[in-house]
């Protein structure tokens, strides 16, 4: 057997497999070596998830090209098969005729496969598949809200076409809906987004929470590494996008609200939604962060910078404008036990407190005040990254059975 051998080349499966289920996971995964388009969100959640499994399970990656075959458990096959793009749609068949799974489950975002348009195609040619008897599983991880996608233009690089948008994604959910057997979502939020939208489809609706790392979860939020007298540390990360804010802490800092906190903000660019409105953005905020005091303003950080810092953090700002997605930031937050501040529209996961922050410096000046000297910790619900594999597991196994 030749996992990794050319796509022209079958893969043989042995028969005492051939008996037992077989996944077909179609997803990114961490790339061979780091270069300047960092790995999306939805590598690093697949890479925990295929490394929780602890069943003798059958489970096929089908990965970009680049993708690193040693990135998981021994037990996941990862095959690099597919080109971001168009092409990602012919890659991913081939590879799928050879592979002959029961189950074929797809991990989906917004341009995850190279553009909105690849992606939605590549969804759709999994229903040749479904014709043809294997079940077909979706993981939406963002489901925005239509009102949203309209007044803020969400999920566009340009404004005035926001209710144009928010038809085209209305339309776009409902192809993918009917294209499954089984779809599911990272929260009750998005569950009854969705069920509300389309009503018929709400039997293929199944929430699987975001995982969190269950040995780094009991870490106390004040278990930290700053030395005692420091200023207290708060940090941001992630991709900058039309819906997250991080010139609001700039804001605070520029009117002085934060001088007694050090800030690392680490924003990078996200090589999947690039925009020359986006990188105009990106450049501002790297300019104006070189003039502050106290900000260390960063770019992409590799897994171990990650760790490190939140090692060191004493809070995690959220600055979005919009709840489009389970943030998968925060996931890794509580995994560290970092606790958060987060802004008004996130409420809808985790709820009202202290801990929530309109869109102005002062109201996020108060809320991580309230985190770090009052000792409020609010946490969006997670689960162990075992009990999201067998959630998931079982997930396959219900979709082999219906079909």
């Amino acid at each position: 057997m030749n996992p990794e051998g050319a796509l022209g080349d079958p893969i043989e499966i042995p028969s005492r497999l051939r008996r037992r289920l077989l996944v077909a996971l179609i997803s990114p995964m961490p790339e061979l070596s780091l270069t300047d388009h960092p790995p999306s969100g939805v590598a690093r959640f697949t890479q925990r998830l295929l490394e929780s499994f602890d069943r003798d399970w059958e489970v096929a990656a089908i990965a970009q090209t680049n993708g690193d075959p040693t990135s998981s458990a021994a037990r996941v096959r990862i095959l690099p098969t597919w080109r971001p793009g168009w092409a990602c749609v012919l890659d991913v068949t081939r590879r799928l005729r050879h592979l002959h799974p029961q189950v074929i489950h797809a991990q989906h975002e917004l341009r995850l496969y190279g553009g909105i348009t690849p992606t939605l195609a590549l969804i759709l040619s999994l229903n040749w598949f479904r014709w043809r008897g294997a079940g077909i599983v979706i993981t939406l991880h963002g489901v925005p809200k239509l009102a949203d996608i309209e007044a803020q233009n969400i999920l566009v690089s340009f404004p005035g076409v926001g209710r144009l948008t928010r038809t085209l994604m209305k339309m776009y959910l409902a192809l993918i809906l009917r294209s499954c057997d089984a779809v599911i979502v990272h929260s009750d939020v998005f569950y009854q987004r969705l069920a509300q939208m389309f009503p018929t489809e709400a039997s293929k609706l199944h929430v699987i929470q975001l995982g969190a790392d269950s040995n780094r979860a009991a870490l106390s939020s004040r278990n930290r590494t700053r030395d005692s007298g420091s200023r207290p540390h708060a940090i941001a990360f992630g991709f900058l996008t039309s819906y997250k804010l991080p010139e609001l802490i700039l804001d605070a800092s520029e009117q002085g609200l934060l001088n007694d906190f050090s800030i690392t903000l680490s924003v990078a660019r996200n090589p999947r939604a690039a925009s020359a409105r986006l990188e105009a953005r990106y450049q501002a905020l790297r300019a104006r962060a070189s003039l502050l005091e106290g900000i260390d303003c960063r770019g992409y950080l590799s897994d171990a910078e990650l760790d490190r810092l939140l090692r060191q953090a004493d809070v995690l700002i959220l600055p979005y404008t919009a709840c489009v997605a389970a943030s998968g930031v925060s996931a890794l937050a509580d995994g560290a036990g970092v606790p958060v501040a987060y802004s008004r529209p996130l409420e809808e996961l985790f709820g009202k407190s202290r801990a929530s922050f309109a869109l102005t410096p002062e109201s996020l000046s108060d809320a991580v005040r309230a985190v770090v000297q009052e000792g409020i910790e609010v946490r969006m619900p997670h689960a162990p990254w075992a009990e999201v594999a067998t959630a998931t597991f079982d997930l396959w196994q219900a979709t082999w059975q219906m079909v």
